[in-house]
Formats: C-alpha cells, sequence, structure tokens
C-alpha cells in the first residue's frame, strides 16, 4: 500500500474489552490495541486515505508517545489485513518477464497445467475439514484456494510482494475471502494466530533450491506448523544426466569444431589456437523443453541431492559421480534437474523423458566448453555442489 490508498475497517471487525485490554477481531485474526489506538478505529470507520487518517491520528495523539503506539498498532492492522482497499485506488501491476509482483510470471505458472493439478491433487489427497493450511508464497492465491474448496478449517496465505492485493481479489471472486487470511510479509519474520496442520508452498526455483524452500520450510517447522504436519512438497530430488545437446544450442555461446572450420570457410583466417585457452569449467546455459526432447541422452540420471523435509534437513550439499556413458556420442551437457514428490505417487519431474510440454521452469544444463567424443562404457568424473542455493558442476576427469 502507499500514502494515497483509500483505506477504511473490513465489515464485521469487532472490538472487545478483555482481562489483558482492548482486541480487535476479525476473522481469525485477532489484535491487541493500546487505549489511545482506539481512535484508528474512528478515523478509518469510513473511506480515507492512508495520508490523511495519519494526519488525523497525529493531531488526536496529545503526547508524543501516544503517537508512536498508535502508529505501531495501525502498520500492525495493516499488514494483518484488516482494512479494505477502495477499489479506485487498487494497485495495477506492469507486465515484467521475471518478476513475482507481475503478470507474465503467473501467466506461465497457470499455464503449466501438469504443475498446478499436480498442486491440486496434493492438497486434495491431504487437507480434510480439520485442518489449518499455510499456503507461503501463495502468489495467484491458486493454493491458498484449492485448499478452502476442497474443505479446509481456515487457510492463511502469505505473501510478501504487492501481488497479493490481486490475490485478495481472487478469493473474493470465488466467494473465499472469509476462508482465507492473508498475511503480507517474509513467513520467516511472521507469526499466525494458531499453527497449522498442513503446509504448501510451491517457491520451487528453476534451480530447485533457489527461491529458499528449504530455510522457509526448516522455519516453518519450529515456530508455524503443529508436530508432524503434513508437508506438500515431502521430497525434493536433484539428478544429473549427461546428453548430446543439439549443436544450434551453444553454437553462439561455446567454441566448436564447426565453428573453427566455419570461420575458416568464410574468413580464410585458422582460429583453432582458441582450443588452448577454453577453461574446463563448465558453463550454464537454459535450454527449453523442446531443445531437451531433441537431446541425445549418454547416461542414466544419478542422483545429487535429496532433500526430506518431514526430517531435520541435513543433507551433502557436495557429492561426486563417476558418470558411465550409454551410448556413443558427443558429451557437451549435464542437465541438472529436480523432482519433487507432492504426495504418494504424486511427483513432478523435469527428467528428459518425463518432462510435460507445458513445463514452465526453464531447464539448467552445464555445456561443456570442451566438447569430449565418449564411447558406451566410458567414465567420467564430475562433482555437485550446492553452494549459496546455487547448483555448480565441475569435472574432475
Amino acid at each position: 500500500m502507499n500514502k494515497k490508498d483509500i483505506i477504511r475497517f473490513k465489515k464485521g471487525l469487532k472490538v472487545e474489552f478483555t482481562e489483558l485490554g482492548w482486541v480487535v477481531k476479525f476473522d481469525q485474526q485477532k489484535l491487541p490495541l493500546n487505549y489511545a489506538s482506539l481512535i484508528i478505529l474512528d478515523i478509518f470507520s469510513k473511506w480515507k486515505s492512508i495520508e490523511e487518517g495519519t494526519k488525523l491520528m497525529a493531531e488526536k495523539c496529545t503526547h508524543k508517545n501516544d503517537f508512536f503506539g498508535v502508529s505501531s498498532n495501525f502498520h500492525e492492522l495493516l499488514k494483518k489485513g484488516f482494512f479494505e482497499i477502495k477499489d479506485e485506488a487498487k494497485n495495477t501491476f506492469s507486465f515484467h518477464g521475471s518478476k513475482f509482483d507481475s503478470f507474465p510470471v503467473h501467466v506461465r505458472m497457470l499455464n503449466d497445467k501438469t504443475r498446478t493439478l499436480a498442486f491440486q491433487k496434493a492438497i486434495r489427497a491431504k487437507v480434510t475439514p480439520n485442518d489449518i493450511v499455510l499456503d507461503i508464497g501463495t502468489g495467484n492465491g491458486i493454493l491458498a484456494a484449492t485448499a478452502a474448496m476442497c474443505g479446509a478449517k481456515h487457510v492463511y496465505a502469505i505473501e510478501k510482494t504487492e501481488f497479493i492485493e490481486v490475490a485478495r481479489a481472487v478469493f473474493k471472486a470465488n466467494g473465499l475471502e472469509n476462508k482465507i487470511t492473508l498475511i503480507k510479509g517474509d513467513s520467516r519474520e511472521l507469526e499466525l494466530p494458531e499453527k497449522a496442520t498442513v503446509l504448501v508452498s510451491e517457491i520451487i526455483g528453476n534451480d530447485a533450491f533457489d527461491e529458499g524452500i528449504i530455510a522457509t520450510f526448516e522455519d516453518a517447522k519450529k515456530r508455524l506448523l503443529t508436530p508432524n504436519a503434513k508437508l506438500i512438497p515431502e521430497f525434493i530430488t536433484i539428478y544429473l544426466q549427461a546428453f548430446e545437446i543439439p549443436n544450434a544450442k551453444y553454437a553462439n555461446t561455446l567454441v566448436h569444431r564447426s565453428n573453427l572450420n566455419k570461420w575458416k570457410n568464410d574468413y580464410q583466417v585458422d582460429f583453432s589456437a582458441f582450443l588452448d585457452y577454453i577453461d574446463d569449467k563448465p558453463v550454464l546455459l537454459n535450454i527449453n523443453n523442446v531443445d531437451l526432447k531433441k537431446s541425445t541422452e549418454l547416461s542414466v540420471p544419478y542422483k545429487a541431492i535429496e532433500v526430506n523435509f518431514n526430517e531435520n534437513i541435513d543433507f551433502q550439499k557436495l557429492s561426486e559421480h563417476q558418470i558411465e556413458i550409454t551410448k556413443d556420442g558427443e558429451l557437451n551437457g549435464i542437465h541438472v534437474y529436480f523432482e519433487a514428490k507432492l504426495s504418494e505417487e504424486n511427483t513432478l519431474s523435469l527428467a528428459q523423458n518425463k518432462i510435460s510440454d507445458d513445463n514452465h521452469w526453464g531447464l539448467k544444463v552445464f555445456f561443456l566448453p570442451k566438447i569430449r567424443e565418449v564411447k558406451k562404457g566410458d567414465q567420467v568424473s564430475l562433482s555437485y555442489a550446492l553452494k549459496k542455493l546455487k547448483s555448480e558442476i565441475n569435472l574432475l576427469s
């Protein structure tokens, strides 16, 4: 929200005096107020801009310390969703290719029918009418809405971007505004009114862990969930697989003998000296679904990391592998991909033979600057490391 937004308290809000003092309640949310903060209820009982309301609060507070307390209570009420925003004051969102508070990312995710239906299937399999569900990174609200529609007792949906306003509108349009409590912020810095019995979150990046799912789940298990809460996903496993990727995918990036031959024919200059100066370190490039399916498997998949979210997350971040080549070819890429187990017999996979045509995740391939001719039975040694939540591949031989 910004200071020009026009807001008022939501209908159905209640104020009670308890043995602990004044408490304001809405739906499953409640917040204690100091006596001076009761002026907030009066000021925002009708539509008013945040800027205008803040000035009135300052004028009505007789002491400077009172204003600090009132201002603190006001921002807590804003953060926890006690206000509604007048339609003409609502935000709009520009189109940016990769930001989570812009539409293209959400369009791609919703168009990934395989991913979305898999999460919905897992939610329907795990959520019961007795469950309190927590959705971290709710985004466009699809997972929270699914949990509410399949009968959850209540759903808490956390979103740290301004796109939370879009999710709120989606919930209202589907008659779910009283079943879902939206909370703005980072889950690691927030408290819930009650512990959740189910956690669902699709903060899985192109490089599976780079959106912080490990730390987010660990924190939620310690503070926000009941013991033995149900988790979606349950596991994420990282695999490595050797491939021969079509030359067109790297011809404009890496040095290849076809380039050297072409340049010599085009310009009558021999550039073969380039080969003596190439670093061996694999280069991470993205490819799409079509290009991966056109590629030739040169090995079976090798498991690099498995994270079981139901246990204390302590896993080996560095592993070494002897990749056995299963087919003659030109080894030029290592595909690093994830499989996410959402529920029993319900797994999302970015493996070449399992990936769906509507997949929205970027596919990570480590291209080898020095391309190798390999034969069936050859051994290729490499290491996998997870550094600062990013995958890294190094050739050992």
